[in-house]
């Protein structure tokens, strides 16, 4: 197995570097963790699914957030699940709006009022390694709602059960 350590240094960095985009082994399956506003936020229950040509990775609410994800295209314009399937790893997914990339939506708990990429100026997301038993990346993204109120997330990792 792949010992995979994380870091990311900039919000919307140029590309996230598969060197720097890891996760300690002792990260369990399902985490999802980033800093939301400069605040610590973890989820243990991250999953995914395929809908359609896309995936989507999202978790239920944990620390005041529920996070989605949806990934349609890899920056070379390749669909997501084929680059999985053809084992192309790292590639980058543009987070912002529209049919190409993909975009996060970020939902706080007590509020109707979720934060999209689409009201922003998006963000990156690398998916970084796969082995048998998990899928491990990173993202970070600005998002904001339909009040122009924003929010940054940073230094985001997730490591999800392989599909």
């Amino acid at each position: 197995m792949r010992r995979i350590i994380f870091a990311l240094p900039a919000l919307l960095c140029a590309a996230c570097d598969p060197a720097l985009c890891q996760a300690p082994e002792e990260l369990a399956s399902g985490a999802v963790e980033a800093l939301i506003d400069g605040q610590s936020w973890q989820a243990s229950d991250g999953a995914w699914s395929e809908t359609g040509t896309s995936l989507q990775l999202s978790t239920s609410r944990a620390d005041g957030y529920m996070l989605s994800m949806v990934l349609q295209t890899a920056s070379d314009g390749l669909g997501v699940l084929d680059a999985l399937d053809q084992d192309l790893l790292p590639f980058d997914v543009l987070l912002g709006e529209g049919d190409e990339g993909g975009w996060a939506v970020l939902y706080p708990e007590g509020s109707n009022n979720s934060f999209a990429t689409k009201y922003a100026s998006g963000g990156l997301l690398t998916v970084a390694a796969q082995d048998a038993d998990r899928l491990l990346g990173c993202f970070a993204f600005e998002a904001a709602n339909e009040e122009g109120d924003s929010v940054n997330v940073e230094q985001g990792l997730f490591v999800i059960a392989a599909r």
